[in-house]
């Protein structure tokens, strides 16, 4: 267990810095929407880095330096980013719900799911805001993308056609695809859902990724 102080509000929306020396994470203790908080990497006292909320915690850009996130600022879901103290920029929002960023690991990237144009599918948009581009062309409800760290197949999570949000519980699949994008790739076929890849979760070296599967109820 990681000690995280007065902060008892958290969710699954954490992951920790390039280096290993800190950890970013998300709470409500102090405020009645999730903000984000940033903390030495083994537990100790959290410091406040979003002013304005609801904020989710999603990635780091391979510096180290700077922040991902989801936030809904004006009714709008955008993707946003954030220099460790500075002031947060919006890299890209719009109609719909974007969500789940995650950048490559040359830093020229940042993955994002969205429903821009429909279904939510898998998209890719330049730290700058240029370039936006749809990467998944399918009827899965595709979210939380994650570039893979060297460079090969990135991993992403797929619901079933039809499906609203991300909700836990139900049978999805992880998948991998390559880095320009392209035809996936079904690696595992799981129960899960909502908590199952939402945060970085490559290795450093590729070689493993973690997740989270569910076991079914039984009535």
């Amino acid at each position: 267990p990681l000690g995280t102080g007065r902060h008892r509000a958290l969710n699954n929306d954490h992951g920790p810095s390039p280096d290993g020396r800190w950890l970013a994470f998300c709470d409500k203790t102090d405020v009645p929407e999730s903000c984000i908080y940033l903390m030495p990497a083994g537990g100790g006292p959290a410091r406040r880095l979003t002013a304005a909320t609801p904020s989710w915690f999603h990635g780091w850009m391979p510096d180290g330096q700077s922040l991902l996130y989801t936030a809904l600022r004006g009714g709008a879901f955008g993707i946003y980013t954030m220099t460790n103290g500075g002031a947060e920029r919006c890299i890209v929002t719009g109609p719909g719900h974007h969500d789940g960023p995650d950048a490559t690991p040359d830093g020229q990237w940042v993955w994002f799911n969205a429903d821009r144009t429909g279904s939510m599918a898998r998209w890719r948009v330049r730290p700058d805001g240029s370039a936006c581009q749809a990467m998944t062309d399918d009827d899965r409800v595709n979210w939380f993308p994650h570039p893979n760290p060297c460079g090969r197949p990135g991993l992403y999570l797929a619901y079933d056609s039809g499906t609203l949000g991300h909700p836990r519980d139900l049978p999805v699949e992880l998948r991998l695809m390559p880095a320009a994008g392209g035809a996936a790739q079904t690696l595992l076929s799981l129960f899960g859902g909502q908590g199952s890849l939402n945060v970085p979760c490559w290795s450093p070296d590729a070689r493993r990724f973690a997740f989270v599967r569910y076991r079914p109820a039984v009535s």
